[in-house]
C-alpha cells in the first residue's frame, strides 16, 4: 500500500512539474487567426536559462550578441570589448581591449574560421577579429568619390553574406546599407534603401511652394536601416524602426524586398535567422516576434518586465541570435542578462511541418500539422497545410474547406478552380445539352410571340395600380437607355412616383447586403464570422437618403428647377446599372476564380462609372443645368454629404457617450441607494 502511495505521489508530482512549465510562463504567446488577429495559442518558447557574468567578468550596456556552436559572443559596450563565453558559464576569453572604443554591433562569419566583425560607433571602423582575438584587419571610412563627401560612416551593426559581401548600418546614412567587398575592402555601393515617406503635406506643399520655399523647408529623405543580418543562402534581412516602413526586408541580390505582406512591429532592436529560414525579431519593450520565411507572424511573446524580475521579460531587449539547436538568445542591455529560450514540445511540431511545408513537402507535413491541431484548432497554418497536402492529393472539396477555415483565398481558388474543371470534364455532354435546350426555348418563345398575339384582358383596379406600380419599377431599365428622355419622364409624365422610389432605395439596400454576405468566399470583403446585415441595411439606406437630401437642397440654392420628388426619384433610378449588373455579378462570384478576377474588377469598376454617369445626367436634366452649372452641383453636393456625414457621426458619438454615462450614473444611483 505505501509503494502505491509513493508511486501516485511521484506520478502526481512528474504531471505538476510538467503544469508548470507549461502554466507558469510570465508571458502569454500569440499567433495570427485567419482575420489576421492576434489569438492566444500555447507556449511556443520557454526560458531555460539565464547568464549574467562568466567567472567575474560582468558587462556594461551591452548591446549586441553573435552564437556559434561552441561560443558565445557579447558587444560589452561599455567596457569596450567583446566578451566570449560559453553557456555553462566558463569564460573563454576579452576581444578588443584597448582596440574598441564603442562596439554596438557584431557578426560572426559562417565559415569554420567564425572571424569576427565589430562595428564601432566612436572609432568610426569595423573591425575584424581572428577566433583566437587577434586583429585582422580595419574598414575605415570608403575612400572612393561614389560614397560622398559629405556622407555619414559612423557603423553601428554589421552583416557578412555568402558572396563576400559586407552590409554596414551607418548611424544618420539615409542611403541604404554600405555594402563593402570582404577582402579588398572597396566600396560595392548602397543596398537596399528604405522608400521615402511622403506626407499628403508634402504632397501639397510641393505643388504651391516655391524652389526657395522648398529649399528652406526640411528635406524629405528615406529612413536609415536600424539593424542587419544575413542568412546561409547570403541573402540580406533589414530591420528598419520606422512607422510607414516595412519593419522587415529580405533583400535579394537587387536590393529589393522579397516579402510581400509582413507582420509590422514596433520599436525592432534586432534581428536574426536561423538555418531553416524563421526569422526573429526582437524590440525594445522586450517582445519577441518569430516569422516565417515568407514574413507571416508565426509567434508573439515575452514582454516588458515590471522589476518583478521575472525570467521570459525584459528591461530593455537590445539584441537576439539563435543557435543550431534553435535556442533563442536575447540580450537584456539594462539588465545585463542574457536569457536562453527552447522549444516547446507545441512549438517543435509546429517547426516540423512547417519546415516540410516550405520545402515543399505537403503529404508528408500533413500528419504533423494534424498533430498542431490536436493542440490548436485554430492554428491557421495548420490549416493551409492540411489543405496543400488534401489539394496535392486531389481532395479539393476537403482542400476547399480547410483553405476556408484558414482564411487563405489563395488556396481556396486553387482548389476551386481544380473541383470546376474536374465538374466540367465530367458533365460536359449534359452542359452542353442544356445550353442547347436553353438556346432552342428562347428561339421558340420569340417564334410564339411574333405569330400570336395576346388579347387585351381587363383588369380591376387593384390590379391596375400593381401593374402600374411593377411599370414604374421596371422603368429603371429605361434609365441606361435613354437618360435624358427618362428624366424627363420622371420630371414631366410621372413616370415613377415615392413608393415607387422608396421600393427601390429597399432594394439597393437589399443587394447590398446579399452581396456583402453571399457573394463567394473568394471576392467576399467581410471578415468570417461576422454578420451585421441589420446595420449594413441601415447605413446603407441612410448614405442614399442623405445623398438625395444634399442633392436637393444644393439644387435648391443654386437655382435649380427640380423638386424634391424629383431628386429623390432621379437619385435612385441613376442606380439602374447597379440593379441590372449587380445581381450578376454576385452570381459570377460563386463560381470564378483568381484567374478571372479582371472580370468581377471590370463590372465593379463599370457599374460605379455608369452611375455616376447617369447621375450627373439626372442633376442636369432635372435641373436645367448647363455642365459647368451640373459639374459645381455635383461638387457641391459631394462636399455638403461629407460635411453631413462628418456630422451626424460626432452627433452619434456624443449621444453614445452620454448614454454611457447617464447609464453608469444610474447603477451608481442604485449601488448607493438601493445597496
Amino acid at each position: 500500500m505505501l509503494k502505491k502511495i509513493s508511486t501516485f505521489l511521484c506520478l502526481l508530482a512528474c504531471a505538476s512539474l510538467l503544469f508548470s512549465a507549461s502554466a507558469s510562463t510570465a508571458y502569454k504567446t500569440y499567433s495570427i487567426d485567419r482575420n489576421k488577429s492576434l489569438v492566444e495559442t500555447p507556449v511556443a518558447y520557454i526560458p531555460s536559462f539565464s547568464i549574467a557574468s562568466w567567472e567575474g567578468e560582468t558587462l556594461s550596456n551591452a548591446s549586441d550578441i553573435a552564437v556559434t556552436e561552441t561560443c558565445i559572443y557579447i558587444c560589452d559596450t561599455g567596457n569596450s570589448r567583446v566578451l566570449a563565453g560559453q553557456e555553462d558559464g566558463h569564460f573563454v576569453k576579452s576581444i578588443g581591449t584597448g582596440i574598441l572604443k564603442k562596439p554596438t554591433g557584431i557578426y560572426v562569419d559562417t565559415d569554420d574560421s567564425h572571424t569576427l566583425y565589430v562595428a564601432d560607433q566612436e572609432a568610426e571602423k569595423v573591425f575584424v577579429f581572428s577566433q583566437t582575438g587577434e586583429l585582422l584587419r580595419e574598414y575605415a571610412r570608403p575612400t572612393e568619390s561614389l560614397f560622398g563627401t559629405g556622407t555619414a560612416y559612423v557603423p553601428v551593426k554589421v552583416a557578412v553574406n555568402e558572396n563576400d559581401s559586407i552590409f554596414i548600418v551607418s548611424e544618420g546614412n539615409t542611403n541604404g546599407l554600405i555594402q563593402l567587398s570582404k577582402e579588398s575592402g572597396e566600396f560595392l555601393g548602397y543596398f537596399g534603401a528604405n522608400q521615402t515617406i511622403v506626407s499628403l503635406w508634402q504632397r501639397i506643399s510641393s505643388k504651391i511652394f516655391t524652389e526657395n520655399q522648398k529649399n528652406q523647408t526640411n528635406r524629405n529623405l528615406p529612413p536609415s536601416p536600424t539593424n542587419v543580418t544575413a542568412d546561409k543562402k547570403g541573402l540580406v534581412y533589414a530591420l528598419t524602426g520606422v512607422s510607414g516602413v516595412d519593419t522587415v526586408r529580405k533583400l535579394n541580390v537587387s536590393g529589393a524586398n522579397t516579402l510581400s505582406d509582413t507582420f509590422e512591429i514596433s520599436n525592432p532592436s534586432d534581428i536574426a535567422v536561423s538555418k531553416q529560414g524563421f526569422v526573429y525579431v526582437c524590440t525594445t519593450e522586450g517582445y519577441l516576434f518569430e516569422l516565417t520565411s515568407d514574413g507571416t507572424l508565426l509567434f508573439a511573446f515575452g514582454g516588458q518586465d515590471d522589476s518583478s524580475q521575472r525570467k521570459g521579460l525584459f528591461k530593455s531587449a537590445s539584441a537576439i541570435a539563435v543557435d543550431g539547436a534553435n535556442r533563442l538568445y536575447v540580450l537584456d542591455s539594462e539588465t545585463n542578462e542574457l536569457q536562453v529560450f527552447t522549444r516547446t514540445e507545441f512549438s517543435e511540431r509546429v517547426h516540423t511541418a512547417l519546415t516540410l511545408y516550405q520545402e515543399g513537402k505537403y503529404l508528408e507535413s500533413r500528419q504533423p500539422w494534424q498533430a498542431v491541431l490536436a493542440r490548436n484548432d485554430m492554428f491557421q497554418m495548420a490549416h493551409i497545410g492540411i489543405g496543400k497536402a488534401q489539394l496535392k492529393n486531389g481532395e479539393y472539396k476537403e482542400a476547399i474547406r480547410a483553405f476556408k477555415l484558414a482564411n487563405d483565398k489563395e488556396g481556396y481558388s486553387e482548389a476551386f478552380g481544380e473541383l470546376r474543371n474536374q465538374y466540367i470534364k465530367s458533365h460536359i455532354v449534359l452542359i452542353l445539352v442544356c445550353l442547347l435546350a436553353a438556346a432552342g426555348v428562347v428561339q421558340l418563345l420569340k417564334l410564339f410571340k411574333r405569330k400570336r398575339k395576346m388579347p387585351v384582358v381587363s383588369t380591376p383596379v387593384k390590379s391596375g395600380k400593381l401593374k402600374s406600380f411593377a411599370r414604374q419599377i421596371l422603368f429603371a431599365g429605361s434609365v441606361p437607355k435613354h437618360p435624358a428622355n427618362a428624366y424627363y419622364g420622371i420630371k414631366h409624365e410621372g413616370k415613377t412616383s415615392l413608393a415607387s422610389s422608396t421600393a427601390l432605395y429597399m432594394l439597393f439596400c437589399v443587394i447590398f447586403v446579399v452581396e456583402r454576405y453571399g457573394s463567394g468566399f473568394i471576392f467576399k470583403t467581410v471578415p468570417q464570422g461576422r454578420f451585421t446585415a441589420g446595420t449594413d441595411f441601415i447605413i446603407t439606406l441612410g448614405v442614399l437618403m442623405l445623398i438625395a437630401v444634399c442633392g436637393y437642397l444644393i439644387s435648391s440654392v443654386s437655382s435649380g428647377e427640380a423638386r424634391f420628388q424629383d431628386i429623390y426619384s432621379g437619385t435612385i433610378y441613376a442606380c439602374a446599372p447597379y440593379f441590372i449588373l449587380k445581381p450578376l455579378r454576385i452570381l459570377l462570384s460563386l463560381v470564378l476564380t483568381y484567374n478571372e478576377v479582371f472580370i468581377i474588377r471590370f463590372l465593379d469598376v463599370f457599374i460605379i462609372a455608369a452611375c455616376l454617369v447617369l447621375y450627373v445626367v439626372m442633376i442636369r436634366e432635372l435641373n436645367n443645368y448647363s455642365y459647368t452649372q451640373t459639374l459645381k452641383n455635383v461638387a457641391l453636393t459631394m462636399f455638403s454629404f461629407a460635411v453631413a456625414a462628418a456630422a451626424l457621426f460626432i452627433i452619434y458619438v456624443l449621444c453614445k457617450q452620454f448614454a454611457e454615462f447617464a447609464l453608469e450614473f444610474i447603477n451608481e444611483v442604485r449601488y448607493r441607494v438601493f445597496g
